[in-house]
Formats: C-alpha cells, sequence, structure tokens
C-alpha cells in the first residue's frame, strides 16, 4: 500500500504497407496476381543476414496489406521460391525507410512479366 509499481512494457513502432501486384502481358494487357506473398525483410545487425520479419499474400484482385511492419530499413519483395517456380521477373524488390511517422505506406506495387512463354512448373 502506497507504493507505486513500475511495469515495463515494450513498445514497437509499426507500419502498414499496401499495394498491388499484377502480370504485364503481351498488348500492354494487364492481369491482378492472386496468391502472391509479399515479404517485409530486415537485415540482421548482428549477422547482416537478412530475416523475414512480416509476411501477406495477394488476394484474388492482386491486393495485399501488410500490417504490424516494425520501423526501420526494410526490404519489400516477392517471395524468390516464388519467382522462380513461376517464371516472373520484373521490379521485384523495393528498399523502404519506415519511421514514426509512416503510419500507412501504400501504393507499394508491383508489375510483373513472365519469363518465357512457357507453362508454369508444376
Amino acid at each position: 500500500p502506497g507504493v507505486v509499481s513500475e511495469v515495463s512494457f515494450p513498445i514497437i513502432v509499426t507500419a502498414d504497407i499496401e499495394g498491388t501486384v499484377q502480370l504485364q502481358r503481351a498488348g500492354n494487357d494487364v492481369l491482378p496476381l492472386g496468391n502472391i506473398e509479399i515479404q517485409a525483410v530486415k537485415k540482421e545487425p548482428s549477422t547482416g543476414q537478412l530475416k523475414v520479419i512480416a509476411t501477406a499474400s495477394t488476394a484474388f484482385d492482386g491486393f495485399y496489406s501488410l500490417s504490424g511492419v516494425p520501423t526501420g530499413d526494410i526490404v519489400l519483395r516477392i517471395n524468390p521460391d516464388q519467382l522462380k517456380r513461376l517464371l516472373l521477373n520484373g521490379e521485384t524488390e523495393k528498399a523502404l525507410r519506415l519511421n514514426e511517422e509512416t503510419n500507412l505506406l501504400n501504393k507499394q506495387d508491383f508489375t510483373l512479366t513472365r519469363t518465357a512463354d512457357t507453362k508454369v512448373k508444376e
């Protein structure tokens, strides 16, 4: 009684990232790509290796939303294994800097092309 206890809670400032993923075909046709995994990766200070800190999958219309991404320098990318399997290329990574003022970073769009006109590997 009469004593105030101090309880320490870690506070991590986060931001949300939104965008779309689409496939550009011949003749400038653009199709939304669903079920594509978007990753937010950050370099580990101690090892220098990249670590996935948040993931999201695109909806049927190509839209994705990553919530709760810790602030700092991150790389937003499409899962590299999925790119190889689906024979996709284009701008597949974006370097971003999130800070305490970044609440929502939207319009982080990716437009991909197919590497070859062959069928997708099973």
